[in-house]
């Protein structure tokens, strides 16, 4: 729980993941992951975060959203949050950016800058289920009332990253 993990083995693992062996290129467009706040100070989290700058640098096809973090407040408000997100996502200028995707033809495409994914009950009911499958020795009694309370099992916006390419 307090292990921080290298930036560069996180990049490379995703690279073994995600790129074809063949060409070298990867085989997503798309990667998601924590914010380089961690949601809640997680250093795995966090360590994830700069692993998957690391990766993107060197794969400038790829785009990167992060899950945005919150305040304690908006954290533990579970659905009710849902009126809030919006309103604060009202607040930013431009709803998508332009970007220039080195040879995948995407040159001044407009890629969403801010995403909100917002679950029905059984996406709920489903999230829940993987959550005490996945950590089944983790759920203390206060992880049950994490998944009762918490935002981010109903709600959570991801934020488009900029990530200067490498320069090779």
């Amino acid at each position: 729980m307090t292990t921080e993990w290298p930036a560069d083995k996180i990049a490379s693992l995703l690279a073994s993941a995600f790129t074809s062996s063949a060409s070298d290129a990867p085989t997503i467009d798309v990667l998601i992951t924590f914010d380089r706040h961690g949601v809640s100070s997680h250093p795995n989290h966090i360590s994830l975060y700069h692993g998957a700058t690391t990766f993107v640098a060197s794969a400038p096809s790829v785009d990167l959203y992060a899950l945005e973090s919150v305040n304690v407040l908006r954290k533990y408000i579970s659905f009710f949050d849902l009126f809030l997100s919006p309103f604060f996502l009202s607040f930013f200028p431009s709803s998508a950016v332009e970007v220039d995707k080195e040879g995948k033809g995407e040159v001044g495409q407009a890629h969403p800058r801010r995403l909100l994914f917002v679950s029905r009950f059984d996406g709920f009911v489903a999230a829940r289920r993987a959550m005490v499958n996945a950590h089944r020795s983790q759920m203390v009694w206060f992880r049950h009332l994490y998944i009762l309370f918490s935002r981010y099992m109903v709600v959570n916006d991801l934020r488009l990253e900029r990530v200067p390419p490498v320069q090779r």
